[in-house]
């Protein structure tokens, strides 16, 4: 295939028109960018505040596009392996920091912004056929599948948290609702999920979910010297478990010696 110009892709994937275009990111981020020069960045206005957004892609104009969210504590740059996983496959790939998790905007923000922000970035292109979500990206993936008709939902190590958690500013107050025990069974995504009739896919690392007597995640801990991560808490993992062995459109992925971070080394899942 030859080689795409950034206006020859944006005019054929993008629905609005995207200014600014840049090959380096304009925000300092927690991650040095993959070298690629299939790929640009760029700034949509949110009013009050900006975000930054990556689109990457193959030589050639992609088969595919997939949004990808990315989770907490974190910005785009952490979806890097991911990026390079879909562009091997020729699918093109919409990236972009969330307000309020990350140090590219200095607005307050709310899990019930990150999921408008989310559909925004959505609705710039004019057909998504994936959306994979991250952890707190992976909650907000869900969301998105409740407003839009996706082909493929693939959900990473995802959170799921109580209605109230949704409105409650990031800090303090978002901390203190999703510490209460069992505070994740508040909410309706659960019903959602029984109810929903797509292509899913979840994605858990074996040392995630694990067990705790108080209905809270386990944390940080060792296992013969090495560091775990496991901030999902286990009833969540095995109430979708449940749901997945009573419905044939899911596909439910146990990955054998990982935990949380499984971006570090994202396998197929048969995208």
């Amino acid at each position: 295939m030859e080689k795409q110009d950034m206006i020859s892709i944006v005019d054929r994937y993008f629905s609005n028109t995207i200014s600014n275009l840049t090959n380096f990111p304009i925000h300092k981020l927690k991650n040095d960018p993959t070298e690629n020069v299939n790929s640009f960045f760029f700034l949509h206005d949110f009013g009050t505040y900006e975000l930054e957004a990556k689109f990457n892609y193959c030589d050639g104009f992609p088969q595919k596009i997939a949004l990808l969210i990315h989770g907490g504590n974190s910005d785009l740059s952490s979806l890097s392996p991911l990026e390079n996983l879909l562009r091997s496959k020729n699918i093109g790939t919409l990236s972009f920091n969330l307000s309020g998790l990350n140090n590219t905007s200095e607005t307050k923000s709310s899990l019930s912004q990150n999921i408008n922000e989310s559909m925004v970035f959505y609705r710039l292109l004019k057909k998504v056929d994936i959306v994979i979500g991250y952890s707190l990206g992976g909650y907000i993936a869900i969301n998105l599948a409740k407003k839009f008709q996706i082909d493929r939902l693939i959900l990473l190590c995802p959170a799921i948290y109580s209605d109230q958690a949704v409105k409650k500013m990031y800090g303090t107050e978002f901390k203190d609702e999703i510490s209460k025990p069992y505070s994740f069974y508040s909410s309706s995504i659960w019903l959602f999920l029984m109810e929903y009739k797509r292509e899913i896919t979840i994605v858990y690392g074996e040392l995630d979910g694990i067990k705790t007597d108080n209905g809270k995640s386990k944390g940080f801990y060792e296992i013969n010297d090495i560091t775990n991560y496991s901030p999902i808490p286990s009833e969540i993992v095995q109430t979708l478990k449940k749901i997945s062995m009573r419905k044939a459109n899911f596909n439910f992925i146990i990955e054998k010696d990982k935990d949380h971070y499984l971006l570090k080394n994202i396998r197929n899942y048969n995208i």
